[in-house]
C-alpha cells in the first residue's frame, strides 16, 4: 500500500503520519495507492456540496475507487492501482480539534483511521455498523500510540479510551453514531 501526500499543514509530521499509514497497512492488509491531500475551505466547501448536499466546508472527505467506472474518475486515477483519496480541510481539522479538546494530530490521526475504514467498507449508517467502527477506530487509535513518542503516546492512549467510551455513548443515544464525518463514494 502507498500514501501519497500532500503538503502537510502546520502541526502535522510526515513522519507520524507516514508511521501511521504503515501501521494501517499492516493491520488492514491494504493494496493499492492512497492519496491525501489537503484543500482550502472555499474547495472543501464546494465539494461538500458536490456530493453531499451541505453547504458548509468539512474536516474530510473520502472517495472511494474500490468499484468505481474507471470512465468516470479523473485522468490522473485512471488505470492505477487507485484504491482512493482522502481531502483534508486544515481549517476544519483545527476548530473541531480544539471543539472535541484534541490536538490537530491526534484529530487528524483519528479521521485518517476513520477514512481509511470508510475506503475498506466500514460505514456508520446504522447504529449496529456506527459501534461496529466505532470500536475499529479505538482499537487502531490504541495501537497506533505506542509507535509515537513516549510523551505523546500515553496521552493518545488516554484519549482513546475516552473516546471510545464517549462514542459509544453517543452512538447510543442518537441512533446515528459519530457525527461530522463525510464519506462521498463515486
Amino acid at each position: 500500500m502507498t500514501f501519497r501526500m500532500s503538503a502537510l499543514p502546520r502541526g502535522l509530521q510526515a513522519r507520524e503520519v507516514r508511521r501511521l499509514a504503515s501501521y494501517l497497512t499492516r493491520k488492514l492488509r491494504l493494496s493499492g495507492e492512497i492519496s491525501i491531500a489537503f484543500v482550502p475551505p472555499r474547495r472543501m466547501q464546494q465539494l461538500n456540496y458536490a456530493y453531499r448536499g451541505k453547504r458548509t466546508a468539512t474536516d474530510v472527505l473520502s472517495f472511494s475507487f474500490r468499484n468505481a467506472d474507471s470512465r468516470l474518475l479523473p485522468r490522473h486515477f485512471q488505470n492505477k492501482n487507485e484504491r482512493g483519496e482522502i481531502l483534508f480541510c486544515a481549517r476544519e481539522l483545527y476548530l473541531r480539534a480544539r471543539k472535541n479538546s484534541m490536538t490537530m494530530p491526534r484529530y487528524f490521526y483519528l479521521l485518517l483511521i476513520h477514512s481509511v475504514l470508510h475506503l475498506q467498507g466500514f460505514d456508520h449508517e446504522t447504529n449496529r455498523d456506527a459501534v461496529r467502527m466505532e470500536k475499529k477506530e479505538a482499537v487502531f487509535l490504541a495501537g497506533f500510540a505506542p509507535l509515537l513518542p513516549e510523551a505523546a503516546a500515553l496521552k493518545l492512549e488516554r484519549k482513546a479510551v475516552r473516546l471510545k467510551q464517549q462514542t459509544r455513548k453517543k452512538s447510543l443515544t442518537s441512533g446515528r453514531g459519530v457525527t461530522g464525518f463525510a464519506v462521498a463514494h463515486r
